[in-house]
């Protein structure tokens, strides 16, 4: 079980492990491997040019990333990201 995957379950109810099939973010499409990817380094506390050396893309790429999980998880900075993976369920 991953961060992400325990992200997920925390931030929509969705259990990913169980049935990975429907398992999303927004209950309507998943993340994306390189998005779930960026939003584990995200809650590792990575910045956008650290994910972008480790995953060998450019910053703009990451960004893109970075506005697609933000947008999927309904958050608008990554303090709110934070703040939503410790609010209680």
């Amino acid at each position: 079980m991953s961060r992400v995957d325990d992200f997920v379950r925390h931030a929509t109810g969705v259990d990913p492990i169980t049935d990975a099939m429907t398992a999303t973010a927004t209950h309507e499409r998943p993340l994306s491997r390189r998005a779930a990817q960026t939003l584990d380094a995200l809650l590792g506390g990575a910045s956008e040019k650290e994910i972008a050396d480790r995953m060998g893309l450019s910053v703009h790429t990451v960004h893109q990333y970075v506005k697609t999980v933000y947008r999927a998880l309904g958050v608008r900075s990554r303090a709110e990201l934070m703040a939503r993976c410790m609010r209680p369920r």
